[in-house]
Parts: C-alpha cells; structure tokens; sequence
C-alpha cells in the first residue's frame, strides 16, 4: 500500500471486498451510522460547556475571559456553539479528526472555523517533528498551517498526530449494511420478489422468448405491479424461484448489522431505535452509561485539547481550564433528585443555592449557607468538643 493509499484509508475513504466504495458521507446514508452519529454529536452539543477559574474559595465562570463567548455562544459569525461542537463531534465519529482554524484580531482569539477533514492533510516534520498541515483549496492548491494555527481534536491514533478513521477502519462493516440495504430496496422494487421461470410446454424462438419475458416483466414486475392477476396461455406455468426475506434471515442480518454499528460508536442500541432487548430499568442504567463511557472519554478530549491550544501557559498556571457540565444528563427522576438534594443539604456538604443551580434556578440571597448535622459535632486537639 503506498503512502497515499494509506492517507486515503486513514480520512475513510475506500473499497470493501465486495467492491462499495465506503466514505463518510456515503456511510451517512446507513440509518444505523447516521443515529449513532446524531446521537453522540447531539448529546455532547447540548451540554453546557465553560471557561472556569480555580480559586481558594473554589470555582468560577470566567465570565470575563475572551474564549467564554466564542466556547459558550459563537465560535464563528455563522454557527452558534451547539452547531460548532456538533458539527466537530460528527467529524471526529466519521473521520476520527476535527479540524478548527484560529483566528485573531489584534493578538486575541476572535473565531474556530471548522475545516472539511477531507480536505487536510496532517504530516510531522522528520527532523524537527513539529506537526504540519495543509488545506486542499477549491483550486486544487495546498495551504499551509502550522500546529499553532489549528485546534485539532483527534481520535484515537497511532502515528500521535492523526486519529483514527472509524469509518475507514470498519468500512467492511458499513459496506455490508449498505449492501444489505440496497439488496433489500431491489427486493421490493420487483414486487418483493426475487425471480421466477416461466415454463412453456413447447419450444419458443429465440424472439418469441424474449418478447414474452419483455412483456412479461412490463406487466407484473415492480411495486406498484405487484399482487395483480396472472394471466398464462397455451399451458405455460409460472414457478417462483429463490427465498424471500425472511426465509433468508435477511432482517436478522440487518438487526446483527445495526447492533455491530451501535458497539462501534458505543451506544446503546436503545438510542437509535433498537429497542428488542431493552427494559425501562437497563435503559435508565444505559443512559447512565453513555455519559460515564461513551460522553467521558470524548469529553476528557475536547478539554484536554482546548485547555492545551486555546489557553495560554500563564492562563493555564493562574488556574484557568474548560469544562463541560455533565450533571444534568446525570440526574435522576424528580423525585430521586430531590430526595438527594435533601440529605447534601442536611448533611452539610451543599448548600440551598448550590441545588437551585443545579436545577437551573436564580440563586437567592440567604441560601449561601451550610447545615452542621446536629450528630456531629467537630472535635478539639485532644479529641473532645471544640468551641461552643
């Protein structure tokens, strides 16, 4: 495989062995591979995300700091922040690489435009091993970037500079779903049959033959031809040959193909319709179980990757750090959740305005305040009651 064909296979692009040729837009077009895609881009773009400062006292929104706007309301002048981080997290599901340029207006970051992963190549420099990237422009012409101009999230790689294409490592997977869908479109676009002889008494010519088979399809093969009335002549019999869908286990083959697709994005089959084995008790507990393993990792990567390339040393050293807030796709029933909120608030380690932001509430002046549990009682130097 030359250098070339590799790049090619590493962005998703490819043949499988039965000859589909699979990219990101073309596995897109997989019911299963779309959900899987929408689920993960959509749940990450909907958390709310920060810039936080770490103080004595605890933490603070850095209400003040230049990346707040552009993380929590407009990374650009023609997305909003739930449209960037969805659009970046489907890059990242089908090409394993998003790729953000920045740019700055006097010295500060005033944009992250998304750039096309198809369009990128991502090399390091043999002697100085700085990563380097180039644009594919719409003349055909590379642009060069060096890694300080580019925010770049990358799956999982080998190489440390490029993530791993999902799409492109398991395109024998997705082309089979393909295939399984296109066999089953041909399938119902014949009358949701495969084939059938006619058989005549006699001996037809050559011409007779092909003009009863013309015929014969023009009246009764399709969809909209199918269940009609079959109408034979001069003894002819029809027999019906091949297997139908089912007797094939052609929808069990497709259920197998769906589920495999859900296990490679990591999500649970419930959340792109699959719900053949789901109870109202494990959806609850997969639910839970998106966030902790599927959201978690891809979470600690974004942070990770923004607090290195889009906060300074010194920012990072006075305390500065993104962070996305997971406690609301963490929270139980109401119910549940108020009864949690009441033993942190009688046991001390919460206060009233802590759970009203929680619940998405104004903070109200007052309930700044922590319970002491009245069986508890701090302990002096020599182990009795301290204070009164």
């Amino acid at each position: 495989m030359t250098s070339q064909e590799l790049a090619t296979e590493l962005r998703g692009s490819g043949r499988t062995a039965g000859g589909i040729h699979v990219t990101p837009d073309r596995a897109m077009q997989l019911a299963a591979v779309y959900s899987c895609v929408r689920v993960r881009s959509e749940l990450l773009a909907q958390i709310p995300l920060f810039v936080l400062r770490r103080e004595t006292t605890g933490r603070t929104r850095a209400l003040n700091h230049p990346l707040f706007p552009l993380l929590n309301a407009q990374p650009n002048e023609f997305q909003t922040s739930f449209e960037w981080r969805e659009m970046c997290e489907a890059h990242l599901c089908l090409s394993g690489n998003a790729y953000n340029l920045k740019t700055y207006v006097r010295g500060q970051l005033a944009e992250l435009i998304p750039l096309a992963p198809s369009l990128m190549e991502v090399s390091q420099d043999p002697t100085t091993k700085r990563i380097r990237y180039s644009l594919r422009l719409p003349s055909g012409e590379p642009k060069e970037f060096t890694a300080a101009q580019i925010l770049h999230f990358r799956g999982q790689s080998l190489d440390g500079f490029t993530g791993l294409s999902p799409v492109g490592y398991q395109r024998e997977l997705i082309g089979m779903g393909l295939q399984m869908v296109e066999h089953g479109a041909r399938q119902f676009s014949n009358g949701a049959m495969i084939g059938g002889v006619l058989e005549h008494p006699g001996a037809l010519s050559k011409p007779a033959r092909e003009r009863l088979r013309d015929d014969f399809d023009a009246r009764h093969s399709g969809l909209s031809n199918a269940h009609k009335t079959l109408l034979l002549e001069e003894g002819m019999k029809f027999n019906a040959t091949g297997m139908n869908a089912k007797d094939a286990q052609f929808l069990e083959s497709r259920k197998m193909s769906r589920t495999e697709i859900a296990g490679m994005f990591r999500v649970p089959p419930h959340l792109i319709g699959d719900n053949e084995r789901s109870t109202f008790s494990n959806m609850e507990q997969a639910d839970i179980g998106v966030v902790k393993y599927t959201l978690g990792p891809t979470l600690g990567r974004w942070e990770g990757r923004m607090n290195l390339d889009l906060l300074t040393p010194a920012e990072r050293a006075a305390g500065l750090y993104t962070h996305f807030v997971v406690d609301g796709l963490l929270r139980g029933d109401y119910k549940t959740r108020t009864e949690g909120y009441q033993k942190a608030i009688a046991a001390g380690w919460m206060s009233p305005n802590e759970v009203r932001e929680l619940e998405d509430l104004d903070r109200v002046d007052g309930l700044d305040y922590y319970q002491r549990p009245l069986a508890t009682e701090a302990l002096g130097p020599d182990g009795g009651q301290g204070g009164t």
